[in-house]
């Protein structure tokens, strides 16, 4: 079964920026494009039970002015020689592409971090947000740039960082990673952050063990990073480690920190799955990295832990 990369659009340049990036990585994958774009809708009065409210409704030429756009933009330079095809789902925006998401089936979901949508804005926390926490397929968040500053063709892929936390869903980033890795050449930086208990910040006569707490759990990452780079360097991937020590600020600021340092063209990492009410929900670190990182995003769908 062949590959296909979703890209939601809402005819901004904004959210175009994405583009270039879908197109890399459906070259790289051997993946086909799936453009799709929620029309327009416009707000109307209504009457209900007996007063007057406003409602969104979609303009019959809306759809129609959706479809010429998508095709106007699978004709364009940046997509040459790649299978594309089009989808308009109907509004509200998020669950419109949540359900192009579940009609096309796509192995990945790119797009931008911010983009226009009649008077609203995509913006990560509204439907970016709402695609990132919902989506069943894995997403590529990119940092929307502003026009003049963002680049026609995005940089190739020469460092790959992946976040671990030592547990088995953080892992699954890997093979994500790994297959990154083999088609690019590109190494991969192994980054984990340690952090001391929670006792040891809340309890006064705990402080003075944070030092040494902190000592050895840097210790215990590093042995832990060690193995897991030897597993890879096994399968022929190029691998580097990094134990990011943080003073200021948690994890998620340790882990953007180290993207900067090691200068990683895009961060593959994993979101936690909970149990109860089945619903994807990012983590606190992820959400964090999401939030601040200025390189994209590449995040893969965790095995669900009870919480």
């Amino acid at each position: 079964m062949s590959r296909s990369i979703l890209v939601p659009l809402d005819g901004s340049d904004t959210a175009e920026q994405a583009l270039p990036h879908a197109a890399m990585l459906a070259r790289l994958l051997d993946a086909g494009i799936i453009l799709a774009r929620v029309p327009e809708t416009i707000v109307v009065p209504v009457m209900s039970a007996g007063i007057w409210i406003t409602d969104e409704v979609e303009p019959p030429e809306a759809h129609a002015q959706a479809e010429d756009y998508l095709a106007e933009v699978a004709r364009r330079a940046v997509l040459a020689g790649l299978t594309t095809q089009t989808v308009v789902p109907s509004h509200p925006v998020a669950a419109g592409i949540l359900h192009a998401v579940e009609m096309t089936s796509p192995d990945l979901v790119v797009m931008t971090t911010h983009g226009r949508s009649g008077f609203r804005r995509w913006v990560l926390g509204s439907v970016a947000d709402k695609v990132v926490h919902t989506s069943p397929a894995p997403v590529y968040l990119v940092r929307a740039a502003e026009p003049e500053d963002a680049a026609a063709t995005p940089a190739p892929i020469q460092r790959i960082m992946v976040p671990l936390d030592g547990s088995t869903a953080g892992e699954q980033a890997l093979p994500t990673a790994i297959d990154l890795a083999r088609r690019t050449g590109a190494r991969v930086v192994l980054v984990r952050v340690p952090v001391v208990p929670g006792f040891a910040t809340v309890i006064p006569e705990t402080a003075g063990w944070i030092p040494q707490l902190l000592q050895q759990k840097a210790v215990e990452a590093t042995a832990y990073l060690e193995s897991v780079a030897e597993a890879l360097d096994t399968q022929g991937i190029g691998v580097d480690i990094d134990v990011e020590i943080v003073t200021a600020g948690g994890v998620a600021e340790g882990l953007v920190a180290s993207s900067r340092e090691w200068g990683a063209d895009v961060v593959v990492m994993s979101t936690h799955g909970r149990t109860g009410l089945r619903r994807w929900v990012l983590g606190s670190v992820a959400d964090g990295v999401l939030r601040q990182a200025d390189r994209p995003v590449w995040l893969v769908r965790g095995g669900a832990e009870a919480g």
